[in-house]
């Protein structure tokens, strides 16, 4: 017999008892209520899908609503309250297009953060975990569909997650110093809510000096700025970046191609081309007009052909500001990186490319006809219809093709080409340049290679009948191991406690709650010691998460990643 999460036995509770550490308290009784800087907020007492109680308070504000004059500036201290704000409830996400489901949806004003917490007075203060999520900086929130506490909370450790603004009202960049707009709205954001978390986390039983950021995608590239940023030095102590870091150029540096004043055409503008008369247009649509305006502004050869995923995000902002978060390319702003003495864990998913299996499989073949759209021109400074793109072009289409032809019917070696190109390089580059210079900080790398039920994005582009033609777990597909999700939402039913999958989860928790206590991921759970990287070549040993083994081994994706830095060696641009 098997039982659901949501229902389980007492004897199968005596089995978790190793998996939930109680720590004794300074007082049997936890109010609900807990004092922030800007006034209090009343909580409420949950009970986990895995039989503990813990403490949730969602939507708490840490900046004010960026409405009006404030829709693109930095973010402001909230207006403070006197009597108990309710934050009971989920919050509304930022206005967005969700990747789930597609949907529109959102508000303006969703200036939040959650608290999850199983003691708010402990006995001592415990971990905290500081969650950015993902969605290629136009997507994405800190609600529970997707970012449930239920499994982190049975361990001793404190979830907080964060909205951050998104898309165009997040990352508007100009270069008039008198509009105050120089762009990153979106990631000064997060550096708010750390410095908002150094302030109050103590009153929610948290601990200011171990505090762990963590992120996936979008929120793995935010990690690592924040690790590079002088912005946000000292306001964490740990780092886990998956599947992103500043170093994946196609989404951390945007080129800079008029965007704002194309947003505004796309919503109607026909007024002169000066960035004044741009940003007062721009603050007057509704939040949801510009998501759905943004949509139009990048051409399809810029998205495949110059590998430009989105026209709002991360910038070198264009003139030096006291609020400055990037000022210059993030490979120069990490030779002298404020956390290189910090440890961090890094990795990403065996197979990330199947986000795009199916997906515009036919004209994407078609473009890639022209193999010049192979080669990272932007970085790499070239034509994209020259003769060293096309040089360079063929060099990686080889690659991973070999004497194949680029085909919709041939998928797989077009999902490890944007594999490596959106992911496993940056990764790659990004722990080259720690490990050079200077740093005693100690770098963990992973492998996710799980391929079980709870891989929520495999599923939704991957009919069960191909499943062996895409082997590996996707990008994304590691979440539902880390955090509960919501069923309507991802389609996910909860595994039983005997699986694979909650084997999975409780390794997964394991690691992640180990780390952020004591800086090291090592646990029982893994089964195997997991190495520190020590060489400071190419070749780098991970550790690969499988659901039948879990062990050391090379990186698989160094052979392909050995000849994009050939090309960059040759054409002199630093890798790092």
């Amino acid at each position: 017999m098997s039982f659901r999460l949501s229902s389980i036995s007492s004897n199968y509770l005596s089995r978790l008892r190793n998996f939930a550490v109680c720590v004794r308290t300074k007082s049997s009784f936890a109010a609900n209520i807990v004092e922030t800087e800007n006034g209090p907020v009343e909580g409420v007492k949950k009970n986990s899908c895995l039989g503990r109680n813990y403490f949730s308070f969602q939507g708490v504000p840490y900046m004010k609503a960026p409405i009006g004059k404030l829709r693109f500036r930095d973010a402001e201290p909230p207006k403070k309250w006197t009597e108990p704000l309710d934050v009971t409830q989920d919050s509304s996400a930022y206005c967005m297009r969700s990747f789930i489901n597609y949907a529109d949806g959102g508000k303006e004003d969703a200036n939040t953060v959650n608290v999850y917490t199983p003691y708010i007075r402990p006995s001592k203060p415990l971990p905290v975990l500081f969650w950015i999520h993902g969605g290629g900086w136009n997507a994405g929130s800190g609600q529970t569909d997707l970012f449930g506490p239920d499994y982190l909370m049975q361990k001793d450790v404190i979830l907080v997650t964060v909205n951050y603004r998104l898309g165009p009202v997040g990352f508007l960049s100009l270069e008039d110093p008198d509009l105050n707009i120089p762009g990153n709205a979106g990631l000064k954001d997060q550096t708010f809510a750390l410095k908002w978390v150094q302030k109050n986390i103590n009153n929610f039983g948290g601990d200011p000096s171990n505090v762990t950021i963590f992120g996936e995608s979008a929120g793995g590239a935010s990690t690592h700025f924040h690790m590079i940023s002088e912005m946000s030095k000292n306001l964490f102590q740990k780092a886990i970046s998956m599947s992103g870091t500043a170093f994946c150029k196609p989404y951390t540096k945007i080129p800079p191609r008029d965007w704002a004043l194309k947003l505004a055409k796309e919503l109607g503008f026909n007024g002169k081309a000066n960035e004044k008369d741009v940003l007062e247009f721009l603050e007057k649509p509704d939040g949801m007009s510009i998501v759905q305006a943004a949509k139009k502004v990048l051409t399809w050869e810029e998205e495949i052909g110059q590998h430009i995923l989105y026209a709002f995000g991360p910038v070198v902002e264009p003139y030096i500001s006291n609020n400055c978060f990037i000022p210059k390319d993030p490979v120069l702003m990490a030779r002298t990186a404020w956390s290189k003495d910090i440890t961090l864990m890094i990795g990403a998913t065996s197979n990330e490319g199947i986000l795009r299996a199916n997906v515009d499989s036919k004209k994407i073949s078609d473009t890639l006809q022209n193999v010049n759209f192979f080669a990272p021109s932007i970085e790499l400074n070239l034509d994209v219809k020259g003769e060293k793109a096309e040089k360079y072009g063929k060099l990686i289409k080889e690659s991973y093709y070999g004497q194949s032809e680029v085909s919709a019917n041939n998928q797989q070696p077009y999902l490890s080409f944007i594999s490596d190109l959106y992911f496993w390089h940056g990764i790659q580059r990004a722990l080259q340049s720690r490990m050079n210079n200077d740093g005693s900080g100690k770098n963990f790398l992973y492998r996710f290679d799980i391929d079980l039920s709870q891989n929520f994005v495999k599923k939704m582009h991957v009919p069960e009948e191909e499943y062996k033609k895409y082997p590996g777990a996707s990008h994304c597909d590691e979440l539902p191991y880390i955090f509960k999700t919501n069923e309507q939402s991802t389609k996910l039913s909860s595994p039983t406690i005997d699986s694979k999958e909650f084997h999975v989860i409780r390794k997964m928790t394991e690691t992640f709650t180990s780390f952020a206590t004591n800086g090291d991921p090592n646990n029982q759970e893994l089964g195997v010691q997991w190495d520190e990287l020590e060489s400071k070549d190419e070749s780098l040993k991970c550790l690969n998460i499988h659901h039948n083994e879990t062990k050391m081994i090379l990186l698989p994706e160094s052979r392909n990643l050995k000849v994009w830095n050939d090309i960059y060696s040759r054409e002199n641009v630093d890798l790092y």
